[in-house]
């Protein structure tokens, strides 16, 4: 027989479910450890007499605690002994309770229980395991996961804020000022001797705001705010802040740190970007990485030269060598069990949040273990910063799902974890022993049902921790640690300020000496007939064509450019100019959190005739895509990544917002590309389907969601094509939809596929060429469509840079914009 590495003991503890009238206790902790057989090969096995009851209504309940933190494996079996899907479950080592619905199971015989590790010593204790079914009634969806119940852990429940703020998101602590950042705004508030809070200035027009973090000297506040880009803000007046700086990131910023002068701001699939903010009034691009695949690098921290970025929906932490700033490396990744965000280094070890649904488990449906239970942190030892390995995993109680809510964090702070968990609340982890962290603090906020900000969560993919037909809680969402005290803010009422014994404040972060040898350049290109044309300085985000002349839309502003690509002439605008139109002899664009222009052309002169800087009811508005109808008397634009403003621009000087256009997922180049010459009309994509605005004579409009198209997803994109045809790029092929016969499934052509191309990103179509560039990968292709149902690939290729959409000129030429790489030029 084996050594022992499992002990089962019969001792019952309160429980959540104990009080509870609609659940029995179909198997006793007693009759489970008589039916115990034996130990062998690292397996406990427990058998009892059969039973048979609904499957969906069975739970198996067990408690466990461990010297270290553990991985166990639970597998039950029917009673013709077929096994259920193997469930890996995380141990603590303070007592947790563990709630496994039996879902896949109509009746119940018996339990395995395997450890992961091979070490022989006896370090995991299981008891109270109970086998529960809630009768003819479902059994609580809450009731699911694991749940700490170690007495020693302190539980709080806050309620009215010390400060009402509405959508605080972040908050960062200088000294006595506390700087918070929620939607569209900073506030500024100053603490008192006993803690009062006392607002004493705000920065507004800021967007989206996700993040905010000082500079080195602590005077320049900086902010990531998702889609409307980086602002970089001089608090070194408290009573004054002003916005200084912008940047218009790469795609949306999402996370960030700063390490020495350097800013590193974590830009999703389009990689991580670098910056020098030693002038904060004049960020400069210093270099730009991401790894050989699609990953969504939602935020980043940087320790000793070396970069770890959080990944989203492949749930994984990517490793960067950014020693050299300006040749930073890509190293590989270690693989984590949620969606990563929050990521912080302490010492040797490396501490990332994730969330949502874990991978180890299956989470197709919510009454799978897997489904919401990805919620927690993990410890990694970086001693070899190229290669992490994983200590530990703690999960959060229960599990947590709302769509929406997906911005956790963490702060350590010595040897302590704050993870701020939204729905979940705040978790306070002692790591000091990395191989088996503590909790020692619980923090919720409850919201009353009388209260204003009390909502119902009737949808049946959303799970929480607790009852949701109950009770709500408000989401945490970040905390800022002083000498015995939390600044803990939350999305519905403000900022708390909670005593805390054993908190101290952050110490200055260590600065690392960079390398600065050499230049970033992107990879040398050598392909016959294709050129890549830098601009002097800053980002190329869209092309278009007048007469003789090239118009590019650039971070400074318009730059206009000969047939050989030579500037004739330049118009600086104050913001990034992120997308343009020409209709007649006006260009219309638009221009990042500035709004919309419109400008007069003849040859290579620009006069501005207006333009407007667009606002929403409760926030600024950016403009990053811009749709214009034939006639040119209206606007569409894309603004935050649910919402097109639609606009009367007949009058420049005076231009108008006519509706705002709720929608799905608009992440980026959302406006059908290329030319419509048939209809006036604009047409939308985002991940709930294809939308019609439909502009009619007598000035007024329709604005129609196209039917049975939710598979036309922002991964994709649209062109106009032939007469009444648009083409969609899905399912790594293209469809031609007729528009004038609804565009539904019906009237779609099949869908195409080229041999071996799984075709993704954004189209432009012209005399019978296809152009898909993809920004994700840098891939740019080229397709003879001629013949639709027999299409040939001309050119596919991959550069470094993140291309934006492709223009298609008179002559054939063809141009791809390349952000910071120039141009992408393919002679005919």
């Amino acid at each position: 027989m084996a050594e022992q590495k499992m002990k089962l003991t019969a001792s019952v503890n309160t429980t959540l479910h104990e009080k509870m009238e609609n659940i029995d206790v179909l198997v006793t902790p007693e009759q489970f450890v008589e039916g115990r057989i034996d130990i062998s090969n690292s397996i406990d096995m427990i058998q009892c007499r059969g039973y048979q009851v609904e499957a969906s209504n069975m739970v198996l309940y067990f408690e466990a605690s461990a010297a270290k933190s553990s991985v166990i494996t639970v597998s039950t079996y029917d009673l013709s002994d077929h096994r259920s899907v193997p469930i890996e479950i995380y141990l603590n080592a303070q007592k947790t309770g563990y709630y496994i619905p039996l879902s896949s199971q109509e009746s119940f015989s018996k339990v395995t229980y395997k450890v992961r590790s091979s070490d022989g010593e006896e370090r995991i204790v299981l008891s109270n395991m109970q086998l529960l079914t809630s009768g003819s009634e479902p059994f609580p969806e809450y009731l699911h996961g694991s749940f700490v119940i170690d007495d020693n852990c302190i539980r709080t429940q806050l309620s009215t804020p010390e400060l009402e703020i509405s959508n605080a998101v972040d908050s960062v602590l200088n000294r006595n000022l506390l700087y918070v950042g929620s939607l569209d705004r900073v506030d500024v508030i100053r603490i008192g001797k006993d803690q009062e809070l006392t607002p004493i200035s705000a920065v507004t027009g800021l967007g989206t705001v996700r993040r905010v973090m000082l500079n080195e000297d602590r005077n320049t506040l900086i902010v990531a705010s998702r889609e409307y880009g980086v602002y970089l803000i001089d608090v070194h007046d408290s009573q004054n802040p002003m916005i200084i700086g912008h940047i218009d990131t790469l795609e949306l910023a999402s996370g960030m740190d700063v390490c020495g002068k350097y800013l590193f701001v974590a830009s999703r699939y389009y990689g991580i970007e670098i910056y020098d903010i030693s002038i904060p009034s004049n960020p400069e691009f210093v270099s730009c990485m991401k790894s050989s695949e699609p990953s969504e690098r939602i935020d980043c921290t940087v320790h000793n030269g070396y970069l770890y970025a959080g990944v989203w929906g492949t749930q994984r932490i990517e490793v960067y060598d950014v020693r050299n700033i300006y040749y930073p490396k890509y190293m590989g990744y270690v693989n984590t069990d949620g969606n990563t965000y929050g990521l912080k280094v302490s010492g040797d070890i490396l501490v990332a949040s994730t969330g949502f649904h874990s991978n180890k488990n299956s989470a197709l449906d919510s009454t799978d273990f897997g489904y919401g239970t990805g919620n927690g942190i993990s410890l990694f030892n970086i001693a070899n910063p190229e290669n992490p390995k994983e200590i530990t995993t703690i999960r959060a109680d229960g599990r947590y799902y709302e769509i929406g809510k997906d911005y956790w964090n963490v702060m350590v702070v010595e040897n302590l974890v704050y993870f701020s968990d939204l729905y979940n609340g705040l978790y306070v982890y002692d790591i000091k022993n990395p191989e088996a962290p503590i909790e020692i603090q619980h923090i919720t906020l409850c919201v009353d049902r009388k209260s204003i900000y009390y909502r119902e969560f009737n949808e049946e993919c959303t799970v929480f921790p607790y009852d949701k037909a109950q009770k709500m809680q408000s989401p945490i969402t970040s905390v800022s640690v002083g000498n015995g005290v939390l600044y803990i803010t939350d999305e519905l009422m403000g900022v708390h300020v909670v005593e805390a014994h054993y908190a101290k404040t952050a110490e200055e972060k260590e600065s690392f000496d960079f390398s600065e040898e050499g230049q970033f350049v992107y990879s040398e290109f050598l392909i016959d007939g294709i050129e890549v044309i830098p601009l002097e300085k800053g980002q190329v985000f869209a092309i278009a064509e007048y007469g003789t002349y090239y118009y590019a839309g650039t971070s400074d502003g318009m730059v206009v450019l000969d047939k050989e690509f030579k500037t004739v002439n330049f118009m600086q605008t104050h913001s990034a100019v992120r997308d343009l139109k020409i209709i007649g002899d006006k260009i219309f664009t638009a221009e990042s959190v500035d709004g919309i222009g419109i400008y007069q052309i003849s040859e290579m002169e620009i006069t501005k005739l207006g333009g407007s800087a667009l606002s929403e009811p409760n926030r600024a508005s950016v403009c990053n895509q811009i749709g214009v109808s034939t006639d040119g008397k209206y606007a569409v634009v894309t603004s935050r990544l649910n919402l097109f403003i639609l606009l009367d621009v007949s009058d420049p000087t005076n231009i108008q917002v006519v509706e705002y256009l709720k929608n799905g997922a608009a992440y980026y180049r959302n406006v059908c590309q290329g030319v419509n010459t048939n209809k006036n009309a604009i047409y939308l994509t985002t991940a709930a389907g294809i939308s019609e605005l439909l502009f009619h004579e007598d000035g007024t409009y329709e604005y129609n969601q196209i039917n049975d198209t939710s598979f036309y997803t922002s991964t994709g994109g649209f062109t106009y094509a032939r007469d009444n045809q648009i083409l969609a790029i899905t399912q790594n092929g293209y469809r031609l939809l007729d528009i004038s016969n609804g565009m539904d499934l019906t009237t779609a052509s099949e869908k195409v596929n080229i041999h071996n191309l799984p075709l993704k990103g954004v189209p432009n179509y012209r005399d019978g060429v296809l152009v898909v560039s993809y920004a994700l990968t840098g891939r740019i292709s080229v397709i003879d469509i001629e013949n639709l149902e027999i299409p040939k690939l001309m050119l596919d290729f991959c550069v470094d840079s993140a291309v934006d959409a492709p223009f298609i000129a008179s002559d054939g030429t063809i141009i791809v914009p390349a952000r910071y790489e120039g141009m992408v030029v393919i002679r005919k």
